[in-house]
């Protein structure tokens, strides 16, 4: 006949697995958060370059760079946005 446990009841090992499940649950929440936050300002940026450059879709070197910038990098890229003349000028 099968016993079972549940680890969490467990005076020793249930407060410890709390612990980790709680911090591996924060961290993946914060980590989709700024998951969101980064394809937010992607979506954004790309449909200025779309407007700003006349594109109907951006060139793929220009999605590849784009890709790789963090969320403070597409931030400012955002404000240069305003004062570049070519993409290539934005995205060197």
């Amino acid at each position: 006949m099968p016993i079972l446990i549940d680890i969490r009841e467990n005076q020793v090992l249930g407060p410890v697995y709390e612990q980790g499940w709680q911090e591996g649950v924060q961290r993946g929440v914060e980590q989709g958060i700024q998951q969101g936050v980064q394809q937010g300002e992607l979506t954004v940026i790309r449909r200025m370059i779309e407007k700003r450059f006349n594109f109907r879709s951006i060139p793929a070197w220009a999605e590849e760079r784009l890709s790789r910038l963090t969320v403070p990098e597409l931030e400012e890229l955002s404000v240069r946005l305003l004062d570049v003349k070519t993409i290539e000028e934005l995205l060197p």
